[in-house]
């Protein structure tokens, strides 16, 4: 019962990374960079 949270975590901090990656994509071609 012990990795379901630590997966759940995992994915958490997973989706967080992928969204603040997306944004970063979304910033860098608005700038015209």
């Amino acid at each position: 019962m012990n990795e379901d949270p630590v997966k759940s975590l995992i994915a958490e901090l997973g989706a967080h990374l992928s969204h603040k990656e997306h944004s970063d994509v979304i910033l860098n071609n608005g700038n015209g960079k």
